[in-house]
């Protein structure tokens, strides 16, 4: 009886060892699916930035700096 109560904890502790295995694993997969997005939006972040310094050497090379915002002098520049 003893032996079997033994076998039965053992039984038990395997299964949870393995089940934890499991979850390192998807815990890893998530991780390097975060990382990922998060390269993602370091880039967007980068091109972002460089668009904005495009747009405002645009501005300042039209004299409109101090204007507004982007689209009141790109609709500006429509009208003339």
């Amino acid at each position: 009886m003893e032996q079997r109560i033994k076998d039965g904890f053992e039984a038990n502790i395997g299964e949870i060892q393995n089940d934890g295995y499991s979850l390192v694993q998807k815990l890893n997969a998530k991780l390097l699916e975060l990382d990922k997005l998060n390269e993602e939006k370091r880039l967007l972040s980068v091109d972002l930035i460089e668009k904005i310094k495009f747009v405002r050497d645009l501005q300042g090379q039209l004299g409109t700096a101090d204007v507004g915002s982007v689209t009141d002098v790109i609709d500006k520049e429509l009208e003339s």
